[in-house]
């Protein structure tokens, strides 16, 4: 009889083991990191305060255990990994990583791998890759930030509950907070937001197995002519440029990080493949925002099939491949105490795909935004819909106006300018913020903002 002493699998967990299963060399379940640190680190200092944060953290430092009847959990292993320090160029570190990241974590071994180089120049790279048992992007940016305060001297105590803790960090309050709270209690309305999709006409848009509802007759032409203008392309590629500008508006950065997915798993060839979950393969985008949307599309969609046409040895995928876009700002970590960080993606990651075009927007530890983002994190509970009309403004962008740069597109609802003025704030606040907020509220409730074309409605809960 084996003694099981540890947590059992959730259902998403089960799935993910049930794809790894299928293909145990893949490494479509890590989620690596690779943090550009831009000032004096000692190696071994940090080594040690990921070290520590692993000991207090029991995601962190379990492993998988099978037991003879076939059944699968957790738990604790005995003496966890150190990271590997070394010097090297930045290149050669990235090299590296690259390379490194191609090989499957064992989950019943280790559930992380992490390296640190020091550079000639004083600088310093932290590899991080955390396998996606244990692990999401928002929880990855909390481990980074909560290794930089043990480094610098400061306490963190996460919870036995690794998900807690992550909602506990993500969730915090502030004098702006209260402020915030105040203005609710005055005004328990919210402001009106415009959607992409309401209850309105229907409208075939891709194959019957894409239906979108859209909020009224006029706007029937929007994904009949995004359609048409991707006839060739496919939705990947109109999400996939939208997605790139939006987070480039938001992080200020202009390379983002995107996943896109290998396969579309209504085959037979993608079910005896992947299993349950869709895997996506990392492409980096680098929308130049002084052109116009369209000029940005042509060059996503040669990025973008030029990556499924080399993704799977030997066969080019169709496509009609659902869009899966996980967007990663390249500045995904702001500081590291007080040194600059920047951030490469090096991720292939994987999700229950369930056959739906979505959207994910994941700002990592954005820094805090102006008073209007406050208030939008004081409603209760968060709607991630408010992002839609900031999305439908760039695809309508996309579809008309061949002149106008990204960087000049105004996002803001007229409610929402209204709203800007009457809360007052004294600052002149851009629409970025509201938005920013907006999805920093969500992922503070563990909540993915998606656009659903199937349910025809933004949601923030698809995971």
């Amino acid at each position: 009889m084996s003694s099981r002493t540890g947590i059992p699998l959730s259902p998403v967990q089960r799935a993910m083991l049930a794809g790894q299963r299928r293909r145990p060399d893949s490494a479509a379940h890590n989620m690596a990191l690779l943090a550009h640190i831009d000032g004096p680190v000692v190696a071994a200092r940090l080594a040690d305060a990921f070290d520590e944060l692993v000991a207090r953290t029991r995601v962190l430092s379990d492993v998988l255990v099978e037991g003879p009847d076939g059944a699968v959990w957790t738990q604790r292993r005995g003496e966890a990994p150190t990271s590997r320090i070394a010097t090297a160029t930045r290149d050669e570190a990235l090299s590296w990583c690259a390379t490194r990241a191609r090989v499957a974590l064992r989950p019943e071994e280790c559930l992380y791998d992490s390296a640190i180089f020091t550079h000639p120049d004083g600088s310093a790279s932290w590899y991080l890759n955390l396998h996606h048992l244990a692990t999401d992007a928002t929880s990855s940016a909390l481990v980074f930030e909560a290794t930089a305060e043990i480094y610098e001297g400061g306490e963190v105590r996460p919870r036995a509950d690794y998900h807690q803790w992550i909602s506990d960090q993500a969730v915090g309050t502030s004098t702006r907070h209260e402020r915030a709270a105040l203005y609710w209690q005055a005004n328990p309305t919210p402001p009106p937001l415009n959607n992409l999709y309401g209850s309105g006409a229907e409208t075939g848009a891709t194959s019957p197995a894409h239906r979108v509802v859209v909020a009224d007759a006029s706007d029937l032409r929007l994904p009949e002519g995004l359609t048409s203008l991707s006839e060739q392309l496919g939705w990947t590629t109109v999400m996939t440029t939208v997605a790139a500008v939006l987070m480039a508006r938001l992080s200020g950065e202009t390379k983002v990080s995107v996943g896109i997915p290998v396969h579309h798993r209504r085959g037979k060839v993608a079910k005896s493949v992947i299993g349950p979950v869709l895997e996506v393969v990392p492409i980096t985008v680098e929308p130049d925002l002084t052109l116009p949307m369209r000029s940005i599309h042509d060059g996503v969609a040669a990025i973008v099939f030029d990556a499924l046409a080399h993704s799977a040895p030997g066969r080019t995928p169709p496509a009609d491949v659902d869009a899966l876009v996980n967007v990663i700002s390249h500045a995904a970590f702001p500081a590291f105490g007080s040194r600059k960080v920047s951030v490469e993606w090096i991720h292939n990651g994987s999700i229950d795909a369930r056959n739906l075009l979505q959207l994910q927007l994941t700002p990592y530890g954005s820094p805090e935004g102006q008073f209007i983002a406050d208030i939008a994190r004081s409603v209760a509970p968060p709607d991630p819909r408010s992002v839609a009309s900031h999305v439908l403004t760039l695809t309508r962008a996309l579809l008309d106006d061949d002149r106008t740069a990204a960087a000049q597109l105004n996002l803001c609802t007229e409610a929402e300018m209204a709203a800007q003025r009457r809360w007052g704030t004294g600052t002149a606040l851009r629409s970025d913020d509201l938005l920013l907020g907006r999805l920093r509220d969500a992922l503070a409730e563990r909540h993915t903002v998606a656009v659903d074309d199937t349910q025809a409605a933004l949601t923030g809960q698809e995971l």
